[in-house]
């Protein structure tokens, strides 16, 4: 066979077997496509079929439980109801005996007689009264302890504090007191119980009475379980009401209710109702599966259910449906999407025969065409030398081939020539890395010791007693020292400088309070501008996320300090974080920064989307006077977070800088409970001046129409004269529009405000905050709007405000001594003072020479020990100490490291040494308190 022939058919073979493999990646795109499509949709059936009924189960589930909530609200003001009135009538009868006697015999007589006549006096069979005097004497009594006994020697530490709780409250003008106390015969305190109190004063007698919820539960239990089965009756749901002790409450198969489940005839229902209360001993609630016998069957058929336990009666609510009712449904709907399927899979096989036609023919017509080329091409490379030899550049028979050879050969001796640079260079490299790690290691000790007394410090003060304007501060110094540690952390990170990536550090967090507390930041840095800052957080979104809070606020740092640098004095940046997607367990978030500064021009923006679209260097040079470099180190950080970033014209006048990010949701309940306060009728001041309400204002009403108040503004009386009923005024303080504003609210004088002032004129107008319900000092956030309208709602109708922010943990819970050995004073300090918070007495040393010398002593129940001491480092004292426990025998004492040098590897290393454990400096106490739980018996922080 001659080499022509061979070429041409060799291209005639390779120019069908491409078209051949065209055809056929083309057409399995069709298939693949058509296919996809009918997956996606039949699982879109799929899911949109089994999400409905798992939904509607939870939905119908929850709806039952809200309803007990309902029903046992009204046992609990059923009962506040009854004892307040009672004490009025038993109030009433003590001012009558004091006005009948009072003036004309002694104290003790009177008393007397309001004892002889309380013992018979009654208003109704479950009534009782207690009376004691300031000195807690008791008069008439039901603590179910002996009359001679004084209440302030009750040894029950609860007993203690409800007695003094009922004493207050009386002290204060009178009230409820609600808590645990135990029945007559029983020795635990377990039953909720609501007293009425009040203080007759001119005998200095805390008067009160009360009674027990339980009591009056009862009844509402069974009232809500007639209500419970006529509100999901008419659902036609298989639902079930179980009591914990395996009695069956109510049940869609009306045979089944009142019996407990050891006497149901059928086995395979008695089986079922027994996991499901296993189940749900073990989860609040969640889906759970079955099976049950329907009736006038034999075989049983499986069930899928939403469990939810309501804890307050103990009772199991769930809701079922039969699993194969969901499935005839869902083949019902994809019989149709497989028919299209089975169409389209036609239409491509006919198009593949005749496309694969009719390259046969066009490639057979031009197989031969280029025979002639190939054979030049095939006596080049069957010349040329392997194995990186030179090519004869003479044997060539074409000058063109001689000049391509003799450019192989200079190529050639280029590489060799470059290989041999590269293995130079890369032995430099490798010596300057080494240097390198020696100087990190240096840089780590040298920040991470000041900052350990730093945070140590902040963490304490935090404990300590603060004004609300110290507590601020503190939390903008404590916001700013932890995002520094995290820069910190990033520089140090030896891995990041070797491969030149970033890692992102995932956590749990509140976005509430973070977000509120970087405002805080941002509010006084825009104010030193004279720049007004407004910040607003969706109040639906998860109380609880997982994400990196010290890169988002390295984002929005940038963005809200090119927001105030490019803006005069007088405007404004406004922060809005706000929910714009979310599934069962992803949310996603959207930051928005909007000012009202110059702007950009049109050359600009293109600029900064190709900046935002890929880094680039030259670009992020000519926008640094624009933030250019942080805003491409943001853009970046975005990417890393799988978001998006970009930007936009304001309305009016200014820039908004944006982007997204998914959250894990790590807890479904919103950061704000806004039920507490919809109910309300708000107004916010606005200067008639403006016309409109300025960005405060604005950032108030927004806060206030979220909660589902109705909202309206005002500027002069004839304003507010429309709006006859208000709950609560909001008033951003201006000394040139107090006047008008007092003039404004003269018919009104009521209603409670709530004024929002300046930080730095927070003295000033000490009659009017006087007057004010809440004083609120910019920037302001959700939690300040939300806790006004409640205080303000909570005045209007005489009602206590509850404390609605949560506290923190209490610090303590370890007893013991230990042993550190710190070779610096501040953080010597730091640490003692953070080990006596939880409990611990410290003996401290300055190196680990000492620190040897200071164990062998004994009774030291764990040893913080430093890395970097002179005499004797921290690893070798380490050492010697447990060569000093081995050798006498005694119960090893825990070793902890604490170094600044935070290193990857470090961990591993120090416990290679013999150490149990490892503290990056700076500690706080959270950490510290996680470590002693671990090597600590009876740790309990």
């Amino acid at each position: 066979m001659s080499k022509s022939y061979s070429l041409g058919r060799t291209y005639f073979l390779t120019s069908l077997a491409a078209v051949f493999l065209f055809i056929i990646l083309f057409s399995s795109f069709l298939v693949y496509y058509e296919y996809r499509d009918f997956t996606e949709k039949s699982a879109q059936v799929d899911e949109k079929l089994l999400k409905d009924g798992k939904e509607n189960l939870q939905i119908m589930a929850f709806k039952v439980a809200t309803f007990l909530d309902n029903e046992k609200s009204l046992a609990e003001e059923k009962l506040k109801t009854q004892v307040k009135n009672r004490l009025g009538y038993g109030m009433e009868f003590i001012e009558n005996i004091y006005g009948k006697y009072g003036k004309t015999e002694s104290k003790e007589k009177v008393t007397k007689r309001l004892e002889e006549a309380f013992s018979d006096f009654t208003f109704g069979a479950d009534s009782y009264f207690f009376i004691f005097d300031k000195d807690f004497n008791q008069v008439i009594g039901d603590f179910g302890i002996p009359r001679s006994m004084n209440l302030a020697s009750v040894t029950d530490y609860r007993g203690r504090y409800v007695i003094r709780e009922i004493k207050d409250t009386a002290m204060r003008g009178g009230g409820f007191v609600s808590y645990q106390w135990k029945k007559p015969g029983e020795s635990d305190f377990s039953h909720g119980k609501i007293s009425y109190v009040s203080y007759f004063e001119p005998y200095g007698l805390i008067v009160g009475t009360g009674g027990y919820v339980e009591d009056v539960a009862e009844d509402v239990k069974k009232e809500a379980l007639q209500r419970i089965a006529h509100l999901v009756g008419s659902e036609k749901a298989f639902f079930y009401i179980l009591s914990d002790d395996g009695k069956i409450l109510t049940h869609s198969e009306d045979e089944l209710t009142g019996k407990y489940i050891r006497n149901i005839g059928s086995t395979v229902k008695q089986s079922a109702l027994r996991d499901i209360l296993d189940f749900i001993s073990d989860k609040r609630e969640g889906y759970f599966g079955f099976d049950w016998l329907k009736q006038g069957a034999v075989i049983p058929s499986s069930m899928a259910a939403y469990n939810l336990k309501y804890p307050d009666w103990n009772w199991v609510i769930g809701f079922a449906i039969y699993v194969d009712d969901v499935r005839r449904v869902i083949d019902e709907g994809k019989h149709e999407l497989q028919l299209g399927l089975l169409k389209s899979m036609a239409i491509v096989g006919l198009s593949f025969l005749i496309v694969f036609g009719a390259a046969y023919l066009i490639a057979r017509r031009f197989s031969g065409m280029l025979e002639s080329e190939f054979t030049k091409f095939m006596d080049f490379f069957s010349g040329a030398a392997e194995k990186g030899a030179m090519i004869d550049a003479e044997s060539m028979n074409y000058e063109e081939f001689k000049q391509m050879a003799h450019y192989a050969n200079r190529m050639n001796e280029e590489n060799m020539r470059k290989t041999v640079e590269l293995e130079k260079a890369m032995d430099a490299a490798r010596r300057a890395s080494s240097t390198k790690s020696e100087i990190i290691a240096h840089i780590s000790h040298e920040l991470r010791t000041p900052l350990t007394g730093v945070l140590g410090f902040i963490e304490l003060l935090d404990g300590t007693e603060l004004d609300k304007i110290q507590k601020r501060f503190l939390r903008i110094i404590k916001h700013s020292s932890s995002n520094l540690v995290g820069v910190v952390n990033d520089i140090l990170d030896f891995s990041k400088l070797e491969t030149g990536t970033l890692d992102l550090n995932y956590d749990r967090f509140n976005p509430l309070s973070t977000f509120e507390s970087m405002s805080e930041l941002f509010g006084f840095m825009a104010s030193e501008s004279g720049v007004e800052f407004a910040f607003y957080i969706d109040h639906n979104i998860p109380s609880e996320l997982n994400g990196d809070v010290v890169r988002i606020s390295q984002v929005l740092s940038n963005f809200v300090e090119n927001a105030v640098k490019f803006n005069n004095p007088g405007g404004y940046a406004k922060l809005d974080v706000v929910s714009v997607g979310r599934s069962d367990e992803i949310v996603r978030l959207r930051f928005s920064v909007e000012d009202n500064g110059v702007g950009i021009n049109s050359e600009k923006q293109a600029e900064l989307r190709r900046l935002f679209a890929e880094y680039d260097t030259e670009i992020a040079e000519r926008f640094e006077g624009l933030g250019g470099i942080g805003l491409s180190v943001s853009s970046n950080i975005v990417k890393l977070m799988h978001g998006e970033i970009g930007f936009h014209e304001a309305e009016k006048q200014g820039t908004v800088f944006w982007f997204e990010i998914d959250f894990k949701i790590m807890n479904q309940k919103p950061v704000a409970d806004v039920e507490r306060v919809s109910d309300c009728y708000s107004a916010v001041y606005v200067d008639d001046e403006l016309g409109e309400p300025g960005v405060t204002e604005q950032q108030i009403m927004s806060y206030l129409n979220a909660f589902g108040n109705e909202t309206a503004y005002f500027s002069s009386l004839s304003d507010i004269e429309q709006l006859p009923f208000l709950d609560v005024v909001f008033y951003v303080y201006s000394e040139s529009t107090k006047d008008k504003f007092l003039e404004s609210i003269r018919t009104h004088e009521g209603v409670p405000i709530v004024m929002v002032m300046d930080m730095h004129r927070r003295f000033e107008e000490e009659g009017l905050r006087k007057r004010s319900s809440s004083v609120l000092l910019k920037p302001i956030g959700l939690t300040d709007i939300y806790e006004s309208v409640y205080i303000a709602v909570s005045y209007m109708h005489d009602e206590p405000a509850a404390d609605i922010k949560e506290k923190g943990p209490k610090s303590g819970g370890f007893s013991g001594t230990a042993l550190v050995a710190e070779d610096n004073p501040v953080n010597q300090k730091m640490v003692r003072l953070i080990l006596k918070e939880l409990g611990l007495e410290s003996v401290c040393v300055d190196n680990g020479r000492k620190a040897v010398e200071a164990f062998k002593q004994g009774g030291f129940d764990i040893v913080i020990m430093d890395i970097n001491m002179p005499e004797l480092g921290g690893i070798e004292a380490a050492k010697l100490i447990n060569e000093y426990e081995k050798a006498s025998f005694f119960k090893h004492v825990p070793v902890i490291a604490l170094t600044a040098y935070a290193i990857k590897g470090d961990r591993e290393r120090f416990i290679e040494a013999g150490m149990d454990d490892y503290l990056a400096k700076p500690v706080s106490i959270d950490i510290m308190r996680e470590t002693l739980q671990k090597h600590l018996m009876g740790g309990n922080g």
